[in-house]
């Protein structure tokens, strides 16, 4: 006899929701290992091509961005939270991290490799005028 939809084959199974106790115990092992080697991490990490380095993130750190269930992130080291949850003091270390620079010297990194809103819409324009020229060029 076939399943009814909507009934369950094992009524007396997990609740709807309930966690794995094993993902959750390997989740909180994983974010207590990289807490306490944070800066082993970062140095092997910074060793990596930027394919391999972001390989290795996501695959560290999907599960752990998935686990909505922490109840606060403050405790967590910046590179283990969402993103929407840094500091702008925790983004800065980041960074300085990544990029390999101070801290101090952040802004005027940003200052030189952002364009601004002027050279962003130049850019733009320039983009469209080749590409109106080509589009003329290939009606004539």
């Amino acid at each position: 006899m076939p399943f009814e939809k909507g009934k369950s084959g094992n009524p007396s199974g997990r609740p709807i929701g309930a966690k794995n106790k094993y993902s959750n115990d390997v989740l909180n092992e994983m974010m207590t290992f990289l807490s306490n080697n944070q800066e082993e991490f970062f140095k092997r990490l910074s060793n990596l091509d930027d394919k391999e380095y972001v390989r290795t993130y996501v695959s560290i750190f999907k599960d752990i961005h998935k686990k909505q269930s922490l109840p606060d992130y403050s405790n967590l080291p910046p590179h283990m939270k969402p993103f929407s949850e840094w500091t702008r003091e925790e983004s800065d270390e980041i960074m300085s991290q990544v990029l390999g620079i101070p801290i101090e010297k952040l802004e005027e990194y940003y200052q030189s490799t952002i364009p601004t809103a002027e050279e962003e819409i130049a850019r733009i324009n320039a983009i469209q005028d080749r590409q109106l020229a080509a589009k003329a060029k290939e009606s004539e």
